[in-house]
């Protein structure tokens, strides 16, 4: 089974799932990278549930897979229901000014993209993210 590297990317419909979406294909698509995406909705009226999944690999990509190895939620809603699928050395990158996230399972990190009263609050499982090897790579996932 080849490597895989998994995005997923929620939020309101509306709030803008399909740009940043976009923006990782294209960059994977220049590397000379495969990728398979699925855009999940509930509703295209506006405030519907949207959850896209973008999985690449340097070898063609023949499903989804079952996890995540970066979640970007964009509202709560996003991280609770997903959360969970976060893979061992996988992280979550996330606003703490609007969203709230559980206790992470060990070995996932959060990662604070906001603010709270000027402050970070990182908060982590207990593995830690190292840099392997050469070229890009991301929780020792080499691309």
């Amino acid at each position: 089974m080849s490597q895989t590297f998994a995005i997923g990317i929620g939020g309101a419909a509306g709030q803008g799932i399909a740009t940043p979406g976009d923006i990782f294909a294209k960059i994977f698509s220049r590397r000379g990278l495969h990728l398979n995406a699925y855009n999940a909705y509930q509703s295209i009226i506006r405030g519907g549930h949207t959850f896209l999944t973008i999985r690449t690999s340097a070898n063609e990509v023949m499903s989804l897979g079952d996890g995540i190895d970066l979640l970007i939620p964009l509202n709560q809603d996003t991280m609770d229901r997903h959360l969970r699928l976060l893979t061992a050395g996988g992280a979550c990158i996330y606003n703490s000014d609007t969203i709230h996230p559980g206790t992470p399972a060990d070995g996932r990190q959060l990662c604070v993209a906001g603010e709270q009263n000027g402050r970070h609050h990182p908060q982590q499982g207990r593995a830690k993210h190292t840099r392997h090897g050469r070229g890009p790579s991301y929780g020792g996932r080499r691309f």
